[in-house]
């Protein structure tokens, strides 16, 4: 029972969080936005797409949390930062943990990065909390999400909204999806820009 109740409880919380965004009121302008709705996911394809286990809760025993997005109608120049909150508070953001290489070229396609570690910007198990995920697009708040982590033991993955039949990904050390092209940031490069 108490995984239970605490399954309700971030639900509860990300619903109240997206609530405050604006992000359930009825006639929202997200699908006319210049970025798409933000998923996240246990893994990411080559080709930007969520990859292994998507949706908004994952276990303590997590192996990172990718956030992956569309953009449409960009103009050349546009710069896409995200700020990364652990429980109300600044977790990472483009100055600390490298800059989202999204975008330059303006135009549409997909993007996807990873949230890292807070001290080493690397990918890797993220610790137990509410993350929210702010996204800015040069400099205007365009979109925000929210997923949570389980904190240690009451967290098992019955019933979770796994889409591939139980993998979730959570065990392998494929950075297959990172597409960095030769950088070091893991920020997950595009390489679709028009």
């Amino acid at each position: 029972m108490p995984e239970r109740l605490l399954r309700l409880v971030l639900a509860g919380v990300l619903a109240g969080t997206l609530a405050l965004l604006g992000l359930l009121v009825p006639g929202s302008t997200a699908a006319q936005a210049p970025v798409g709705p933000l998923t996240f996911s246990s893994g990411i394809s080559a080709g930007l797409e969520p990859d292994g286990h998507v949706g908004a809760a994952f276990p303590s025993d997590n192996n990172g949390v990718y956030v992956t997005l569309t953009f449409s109608g960009l103009p050349q120049g546009s710069n896409l930062s995200r700020i990364v909150r652990l429980d109300g508070e600044d977790y990472n953001w483009d100055e600390q943990n490298g800059t989202l290489r999204c975008c330059p070229n303006g135009g549409s396609g997909r993007y996807g990065f990873p949230i890292v570690k807070r001290d080493t910007s690397e990918i890797g198990q993220l610790p137990g909390g509410l993350y929210e995920v702010l996204l800015y697009l040069n400099g205007a708040q365009v979109q925000a999400g929210a997923f949570g982590i389980g904190r240690g033991g009451d967290d098992d993955d019955s019933g979770d909204n796994d889409n591939d039949s139980g993998d979730d990904d959570s065990g392998d050390d494929d950075d297959s999806g990172d597409n960095d092209s030769g950088d070091d940031d893991d920020s997950g490069d595009n390489d679709n820009n028009s």
